[in-house]
């Protein structure tokens, strides 16, 4: 339901194309890192993989949506940040934080990441044209291009763009190098059709090589490379004209992935995923006071997997929705669901929220109930390996019962003038049946057959009870100082605790969330030159793992500079980038050594800017 955000009753932050084009990153989850309420565990820089937290919630917890529609993979979380869109195709991206589950559906249980693109933002009346080429090259053999063209002529949009991440990588302790190779193209066709209707045709692939050892596992035999496939295609037939406004999507998601753990240990992993997506959703305005509003969505998901098996399931969900503005300055918003899942069966789910706008000050609360049922990873991995597993590996349980949360929040966002603006929420979240991989000696596993009983595995279980309370701030400054030079501020900081019935040293994510995480960053523009710092702190349980001599220190500080200089007067300017300038030790995953201090140059085209 479209909505200003002031009068969600949430907590919602935005980000703007400008600042996605200007900040040291050269990805999507990149970009997130570096967030203020959003934590990304990355695996490695540039894009390699990350896994996405918001509120404590694991990664599997968090929706991915494109212009309306989930993107979340049927196999594992981990492959949620595998998005299939350029960056410069990307208008904004809006943040929620908290459960969403009432419009997007199931497993929006920490937040929303909602991407959105100029194809579908419709914002260019008029004809216009916007060119980027980008390309930077570094250390450790690493080549990036970020290219792209959006245009709009009469009745029509299109967009394409390519980015591009390789590099021999750094030397890693464990042995082997940090390599990766990502790509991604995507692109978009609109069309302006009568009676007010818009039709938006997408296609977008990313495919990735990396070296992936202590990835997921931590086993002594570990020597893991992988490959991922991601193909996306979204049609989307949408109106928004006077009281009504309509969305009708049908979305098809194509996802491959290899996985060798060890050149020993043949064959490799193979699987394919398909998730088809179709839905509707109707909001209509009765008058200034109340909007009402509903829809549908139904899933359809397979995978084909050598070590995870054959499996298909279906999904359907159903939601009404209302926002009632009894006065000017009081806005309320409630809604409800209800979903079949052939995993958990038939589920309600509950929404409602208000915001007070009080002169400078908007008050706003929410509560809402959130559902989550297990991926094929979390039920079926390594249960059809032939040969008994090594110790430290993942084992999937096809019992799993499906999680169940209920959240409850309430923030402020004050604005101490026209350039800056404070917001503080606080929340708290209930939650059971939470699925986790719990370190478990074979002996006490019964239903697997390839395992050793003296060894210890991480196997998928369900944590009866689990609680997590934090609190969430965020400093904004925007400001032009002078004629053609801005500057932007963004502070941030994070406070999370979890508890819950079992020993969290034996679980291997749901804790593993910072406690203390700080966000900063800065861009500062003027005609002839950009200067971009990001960077954040984190403080979260110290871990160590003797058998694979590895370690996570309890905290660390990374920061990342860029400068753009444009040459002469032209449209192209020079750019110089380093990444963890302090050149600090740091991982986010246990195992997975993230790179020391890596630079590099490029340049950068921007017609008419």
């Amino acid at each position: 339901m479209q909505q200003k955000t002031a009068e969600s009753g949430r907590y919602v932050q935005t980000i703007e194309a400008e600042a996605i084009k200007n900040l040291p990153v050269t990805s999507i989850d990149e970009l997130l890192k570096y967030i203020p309420g959003i934590e990304v565990q990355s695996r490695g820089m540039f894009g390699t993989q990350g896994d996405i937290s918001m509120r404590g919630a694991t990664f599997s917890q968090v929706l991915v949506v494109i212009d309306g529609v989930k993107l979340n993979d049927p196999l594992t979380g981990h492959f949620n940040s595998n998005i299939p869109i350029s960056m410069i195709e990307i208008d904004r991206i809006e943040i929620l934080h908290g459960p969403a589950t009432i419009q997007f559906g199931a497993d929006a249980v920490g937040g929303v990441i909602h991407i959105l693109t100029r194809t579908y933002m419709q914002k260019d009346p008029t004809s216009t044209k916007d060119i980027q080429l980008k390309a930077g090259y570094g250390e450790y053999g690493l080549l990036t291009t970020d290219n792209g063209i959006f245009a709009k002529k009469r009745h029509m949009t299109a967009s394409l763009g390519v980015q591009t991440s390789r590099a021999d990588g750094q030397q890693l302790k464990s042995g082997g190098r940090s390599d990766f190779d990502v790509k991604t193209i995507s692109g978009s066709l609109g069309f302006d059709l009568p009676k007010g209707w818009h039709l938006m045709l997408r296609s977008g692939l990313d495919q990735r090589n990396f070296n992936a050892k202590y990835f997921y596992t931590r086993s002594t035999f570990d020597q893991s490379r992988e490959e991922t496939g991601n193909f996306w295609n979204h049609i989307k037939l949408f109106k928004n004209i006077g009281p009504k406004t309509t969305d009708i999507d049908v979305a098809y998601k194509r996802n491959t992935d290899y996985y060798l753990f060890n050149p020993a240990f043949t064959p490799a992993n193979e699987h394919t995923t398909q998730l088809i997506t179709i839905q509707g959703n109707h909001n209509y305005r009765l008058n200034e006071k109340i909007t009402l509003g509903g829809g549908v969505q139904s899933e359809y998901r397979t995978v084909l997997s050598n070590d995870r098996g054959n499996h298909e399931d279906m999904h359907v969900g159903l939601f009404l929705q209302s926002a009632y503005k009894p006065m000017t300055k009081l806005a309320i918003n409630a809604g409800i669901r209800l979903d079949n899942d052939e995993n958990y069966g038939t589920e309600i789910s509950p929404q409602i929220s208000a915001s007070y706008s009080l002169n400078k000050t908007i008050i706003r609360s929410s509560f809402g109930r959130s559902i989550r049922a297990a991926d094929y990873t979390e039920r079926y991995i390594s249960t059809l390996i032939p040969f008994p597993l090594s110790g430290g590996r993942n084992l999937g349980n096809p019992n799993l019962k499906a999680e169940k949360s209920n959240t409850i929040d309430l923030g402020i966002d004050h604005y101490l003038s026209k350039h800056t603006k404070v917001s503080i929420t606080g929340f708290m979240r209930d939650s059971e049946n939470v699925i986790d991989y719990i370190l478990t000696k074979g002996a006490f596993i019964s239903d697997a057959v390839n395992i050793v009983e003296n060894n210890d595995y991480f196997y998928a279980s369900n944590i009866a009870e689990v609680k997590t309370v934090g609190i969430e701030s965020n400093f904004i400054f925007r400001k032009e100082l002078l004629p053609q030079m801005n500057l932007d501020l963004n502070l941030g900081y994070t406070f999370l605790n979890t508890e819950t019935d079992t020993v969290l040293q034996v679980a291997k994510y749901i804790n593993s969330h910072a406690k203390h995480l700080v966000h900063g960053s800065m861009f500062w523009n003027t005609p002839v030159a950009n200067i971009s710092i990001n960077g954040l702190w984190k403080e979260r349980t110290a871990e160590f793992a003797k058998s694979i001599n590895s370690e996570i220190t309890s905290s660390y500080f990374v920061w990342n500079l860029r400068m753009d200089l444009r040459i002469l007067e032209s449209d192209i300017f020079l750019s110089g980038e380093i990444r963890n300038v302090g050149d600090i030790v740091y991982a986010d995953i246990l195992g997975a050594e993230l790179p020391g201090r890596w630079a590099m140059i490029g340049f950068n085209y921007k017609p008419g800017r």
